[in-house]
């Protein structure tokens, strides 16, 4: 997309000049390659897991979610089948 910066008024001028600067300061990596040690991504998933699913659908057996979100995380071009996905949750939760 691009723009004319001749037309950029005084203040859309220096918001971009105030981005910039940011950009050139801090750049733009995500601070989660920039800091490997930081949880961010763990952090990030953990909320939505419990947040997003188990508290708003109102999951009792979170061990149960927790098992799929990774299962679904480990495979992520595997075709997946609902079917066998419960058979296996029902398998383990029977033994």
């Amino acid at each position: 997309m691009a723009f004319d910066l001749a037309r950029l008024t005084t203040t859309n001028t220096a918001l971009l000049q105030k981005e910039l600067l940011s950009y050139l300061q801090f750049g733009g990596i995500p601070d989660s390659l920039k800091y490997p040690e930081l949880s961010l991504l763990r952090t990030l998933y953990d909320d939505i897991l419990y947040r997003d699913v188990v508290t708003r659908h109102r999951v009792d057996s979170v061990p149960v979610i927790k098992e799929l979100g990774s299962f679904l995380l480990s495979n992520p071009a595997a075709l997946i089948s609902f079917v066998k996905q419960k058979n296996t949750i029902n398998k383990d939760n029977d033994t």
